[in-house]
């Protein structure tokens, strides 16, 4: 079972890397005031990568069940959390040696692109307002521009998530011993 977690969290590391390879540079390449790599951020695109981490455990979830023919709630929810655990740690932590080592100056390149979208007056789509929004909201508030926040933060949102889908797949999935 842990080398399945550990192909789990894997898989779901990958696809998360396509995700955002995929929207910043393919979707989004020539979007204008954005550079890629602060599209996903700043737009609702961001919240998409919440969705691969149960799509991931309900998949180590299927596979586990196939190989057992007889597997509890108990064996399926520990399978989840432990699975969960791992990658919450693992991209908490990635979110924070992102922003504290390779690209510190992260956030106030953001602050400065918008302040040139600003400046320039130029027509704003529905979408470059909300991205305006919620980069204002990064500007006046320091607590959003702490690495340390951000991976803790991420840390948490992956557990919850991840908890609850947990919860869910091995309600659902769960296999009983057939009693003849």
């Amino acid at each position: 079972m842990r080398t399945l977690s550990i192909l789990t969290v894997l898989a779901t590391g990958i696809l998360t890397l396509i995700f955002y390879t995929t929207i910043n540079y393919i979707v989004f390449e020539d979007f204008g005031f954005v550079p890629a790599g602060r599209i996903v951020f700043t737009s609702n695109f961001g919240y998409l990568d919440y969705l691969i981490l149960p799509l991931g455990l309900c998949l180590g979830t299927v596979i586990l069940i196939r190989k057992q023919k007889t597997i509890s709630f108990k064996s399926l929810f520990l399978f989840g959390l432990k699975t969960t655990l791992l990658a919450a740690i693992l991209f908490g932590t990635f979110i924070f040696v992102y922003l504290q080592f390779i690209d510190p100056d992260y956030f106030q390149k953001l602050i400065d692109l918008i302040k040139q979208l600003e400046a320039s007056k130029a027509e704003l789509t529905p979408l470059k307002k909300e991205m305006l929004i919620r980069v204002k909201t990064i500007e006046e508030t320091e607590i959003f521009r702490n690495p340390y926040f951000y991976g803790i933060a991420n840390f948490f949102a992956y557990l919850i998530i991840g908890s609850i889908g947990t919860l869910l797949f091995a309600s659902f999935l769960r296999r009983k011993p057939y009693v003849g």
